[in-house]
């Protein structure tokens, strides 16, 4: 993923099987990046630094979807390997 451009990365989501919700990284701010470079200049504005090894998530790439008891999402990003997440 190093050499991707992240405002073209794309995902899917699905929903109990249906593909659901599409997104790509320009979703974020127009670029991931400039997301978080959003945060860690508001961060620095509070007196809140980012230190090395903080988790800093860029946002949404697409809107959410309520979870039921029973549900079942995959997620697929371009170039990683699908994620699985069922609400029990």
């Amino acid at each position: 993923m190093r050499s991707s451009d992240l405002r073209t990365v794309g995902m899917i989501m699905s929903h109990n099987g249906q593909p659901t919700v599409f997104g790509t990284g320009a979703a974020a701010l127009g670029h991931p990046a400039l997301a978080v470079a959003w945060l860690a200049n508001k961060l620095r504005e509070f007196a809140i630094p980012l230190r090395a090894g903080d988790i800093v998530i860029s946002g949404a790439l697409a809107a959410t979807i309520p979870a039921q008891r029973g549900d079942i999402f995959v997620l697929e990003m371009h170039g990683q390997p699908p994620i699985s997440l069922r609400f029990v």
